[in-house]
């Protein structure tokens, strides 16, 4: 019964201080300047609910170079984040299991340009090693940049792209050559094409340009598990509540507390490094 009883104080702590906010009167009213009341509802994914959701997790435990060490206890996170996949509606849950950098692009390629359903979420969970510059696959080095290329396929487009890496820093014996991880990039990134009409001249030329909005990365390179530990956290709670940049915000709050502590009582931690996030979403997204 205490442990309830604390459990109690601590959730009321913490409700407290993740939903607080402060109301603030808008500028345009303040200022007398003209504006228009706009339904956030129709800027927002609830008019793609009814599209196809996918949830792809890619779980990196193994590895055959720079003498990086398994990681078996990621397996148990894995399961953490079908639960959470589960939760938040996504009937088509898949997952993938040490692969090597080039099926991992070409598995987002085959999901991003099949046209047999009209996709609006896709969702990807990433569990590996990494820097705040590229992500470890089974064997070689890929940076976030490429990972995010075969997103931009023209199928993609309305489509809102989620990805979320939870990356373990590597151990410091642990030396990546820049040339290595640049050259991995070279040899993986699609190459972007940039079509014209050749007989219109003048400024009317026919591009073909890549979209890239609605496009979401969030990542953390400490303690990779701190940052899984208290998003799941949150989208259990609130993920059928929120939109994804208010859950995120819970998120950074809970780790900038530590987690399991109550904010009314305990300091800041302010040595600890924070997810960082990405964003191109041109709408309100919730995950109901």
């Amino acid at each position: 019964m205490a442990s309830q009883s604390i459990q109690s104080e601590i959730n009321d702590y913490a409700m407290a201080a993740f939903s607080s906010s402060e109301v603030r009167p808008s500028p345009a009213r303040s200022s007398g300047l003209s504006y228009i009341d706009i339904d956030e509802g129709l800027f927002s994914n609830r008019k793609h609910k009814k599209k196809k959701k996918i949830a792809l997790i890619i779980n990196i435990s193994r590895f055959t170079r720079y003498e990086l060490p398994n990681r078996p206890e990621s397996d148990e996170k894995r399961d953490k984040l079908i639960q959470v996949a589960r939760f938040l509606g996504f009937k088509d849950i898949r997952v993938s299991e040490n692969l090597i950098a080039q099926q991992i692009i070409e598995l987002l390629t085959t999901i991003a340009s099949d046209t047999s359903y009209d996709l609006g979420t896709l969702l990807i969970f990433f569990l590996t090693y990494g820097t705040d510059k590229y992500i470890h696959a089974t064997d070689k080095t890929i940076t976030y940049n490429t990972l995010k290329e075969p997103l931009k396929h023209v199928n993609m487009k309305d489509a809102f792209k989620l990805l979320f890496v939870f990356a373990c820093p590597p151990p410091p014996h642990v030396r990546v050559p820049e040339l290595d991880w640049r050259l991995a990039v070279n040899n993986l990134v699609p190459r972007l094409r940039v079509e014209y009409d050749a007989t219109v001249v003048g400024p009317r030329r026919n591009y073909q340009v890549y979209e890239e909005l609605d496009f979401l990365l969030a990542y953390s390179v400490y303690k990779e598990f701190d940052f899984m530990d208290a998003l799941t956290t949150i989208l259990l709670r609130d993920g059928k509540k929120l939109d994804i940049l208010t859950l995120l915000a819970r998120t950074h709050r809970m780790m900038r507390y530590g987690l399991g502590a109550i904010p009314a009582t305990c300091q800041i931690q302010q040595s600890l490094p924070f997810p960082r996030v990405i964003s191109t979403l041109t709408s309100t997204y919730y995950f109901f």
